[in-house]
């Protein structure tokens, strides 16, 4: 697996799933906090696609696959269980 991809998936996982975490903080308030709530949950859910699509590349598969980020937590647990096309790569 590419390590640069594999780093790069971890941290868009990573802020993604850290802005999602903002945005239900933000949640619970009213008023002008609604509208970052808003953009924190679209910003974090897009980071978190981001990277899922660089671990399913690292991992050798269509990049696609990453959509499956859409899922949350369950999609990204089920690209960690997908096997890795290429094998042999560093």
């Amino acid at each position: 697996m590419n390590p640069e991809l594999i780093k790069r998936a971890w941290t868009g996982v990573g802020v993604g799933l850290g802005l999602q975490l903002l945005c239900r903080i933000f949640l619970s308030g009213e008023g002008p906090s609604f509208l970052l709530a808003a953009t924190l949950c679209l910003v974090g859910t897009l980071m978190f696609i981001w990277g899922c699509t660089s671990y399913a590349r690292a991992k050798g598969l269509p990049y696609w696959l990453g959509y499956l980020g859409l899922l949350s937590v369950v999609g990204l647990f089920v690209l960690i269980l997908l096997p890795p096309r290429r094998t042999g790569e560093l």
